[in-house]
């Protein structure tokens, strides 16, 4: 399991990856871009 701020934000990472299906470094900047919104990011996305 993994620990701390890094870990959870490497976690939202994998799953807005696998919601969106994109690459890692694009659901990290769509993550950093949403300020940590998981919900915000994968919708910035899948929808243009």
């Amino acid at each position: 399991m993994m620990g701390g701020r890094g870990g959870n934000r490497q976690m939202r990472r994998m799953m807005d990856c696998q919601q969106a299906n994109v690459d890692e470094e694009t659901a990290k900047n769509a993550l950093n871009d949403a300020e940590g919104d998981l919900a915000r990011a994968i919708l910035m996305l899948t929808t243009n």
